[in-house]
């Protein structure tokens, strides 16, 4: 008697599809297709963030949307950063170590750095000190990791960065960049 995939003399019948018995062909297998998920984020709701829980907060989630960017995105999430740091320079310069520590890529630590060099006397004596070594330090590194032109954005960033604070740090009494000179001097600067 034949069976309900069978049909007279044990022949499947047409239409019905047999199930394999091993493990699917894997040269036949769908490939999978990596999705980039993106994180939208809205300014207002940064600033709001940046109100309530401080810019570390608001430093962090641009930092997730960033990491999953493309470079076109990154530059964009660092202009926005930017606009940040000019609605509340004295909020997001309070506590530089803290906002440099959330900001992951180079392209957000140097917009932040350059940013907060072009506001003067807005630094407290002891965050321009950390966030003129972090801005020499970010300049060294996207030159040595990036071959001699060095990736252009950060460096770019980086050099305002460097510029604006020792012009800071010369005028601010006492002469923070006078204490600089030996470390500045004894470190080996890539050549351009």
């Amino acid at each position: 008697m034949p069976t309900g995939s069978q049909g007279p003399g044990g022949r499947p019948r047409a239409g019905v599809r047999r199930q394999p018995q091993g493990p699917a062909d894997p040269r036949t297998a769908v490939a999978l297709v990596s999705v980039r998920a993106t994180t939208v984020v809205n300014s207002q709701d940064l600033v709001e963030l940046a109100a309530a829980q401080g810019p570390p907060a608001a430093a962090r989630i641009l930092t997730t949307a960033a990491d999953g960017a493309d470079d076109a995105y990154s530059v964009a999430y660092a202009e926005l950063l930017n606009r940040l740091v000019a609605a509340a320079p004295a909020a997001w310069t309070a506590n530089v170590p803290a906002v440099l520590t959330q900001l992951g890529p180079p392209v957000l630590r140097g917009c932040y750095l350059a940013a907060a060099a072009h506001r003067p006397n807005i630094l407290p004596q002891d965050n321009l000190s950390h966030a003129l070594d972090a801005a020499l330090r970010l300049r060294r590194s996207a030159h040595a990791a990036a071959g001699p032109d060095g990736d252009r954005i950060v460096l770019l960033c980086a050099d305002e960065a460097v510029f604006g604070l020792l012009t800071e740090a010369w005028q601010r009494p006492p002469c923070l960049a006078e204490g600089l000179l030996p470390w500045l001097t004894s470190t080996p600067s890539p050549s351009n």
